[in-house]
């Protein structure tokens, strides 16, 4: 067997062509070559970049009921198969409107949240990004997975709240309230 170890360098698909012919060597002849078939087989390997991308945020320190976008840009070129990213989340305590946990989200498609905060604390919403490509021809089955995750950790306020008070509400000339 022919084993290769195969690294694109690159950020796009690069093709490795191995051509291959099969003779037989006469060893009355110093292995002069013979009887070759005249049929050559061709084989193309499409080797995909490491899948490379970026997530960001305008704010990680954020009010209560606001909207998050986070975007997710692809740094790569062309690659052979579909290139989607999976997206788990977490929260702190009781924050609603979290982008629920979700597989095979398109590349460079946001996650938009609008981010409520339902207690009366400072509370964390977790996104925890992976990157891969999706084979179409295995009924997009996953592969090229860069093995790194990226994490964003937003922290959402909770709406302002207080109370203000005073003993009486009618008083006497020149009294310190």
């Amino acid at each position: 067997p022919i084993v290769n170890q195969l690294i694109n360098n690159t950020n796009q698909v690069q093709t490795v062509t191995y051509n291959f012919r099969y003779r037989f060597n006469d060893p009355r002849n110093g292995n002069a070559p013979f009887c070759d078939h005249g049929i050559d087989t061709t084989i193309t390997i499409y080797v995909n970049p490491t899948p490379d991308f970026h997530v960001s945020v305008a704010d990680t320190i954020v009010c209560d009921s606001s909207t998050v976008t986070l975007n997710v840009l692809d740094l790569l070129g062309p690659i052979e198969g579909t290139k989607v990213y999976d997206v788990t989340t977490s929260t702190s305590g009781d924050v609603s409107g979290v982008e629920p946990t979700t597989t095979d989200i398109a590349m460079g498609t946001p996650i938009v949240n609008q981010l409520i905060n339902n207690t009366n604390q400072v509370q964390t919403v977790t996104y925890n990004f992976r990157y891969r490509f999706n084979d179409p021809r295995n009924g997009d089955a996953p592969f090229c997975d860069h093995g790194i995750d990226t994490t964003i950790v937003i922290y959402v306020n909770p709406t302002p709240d207080f109370e203000v008070s005073v003993s009486d509400t009618i008083v006497c000339d020149s009294t310190t309230i």
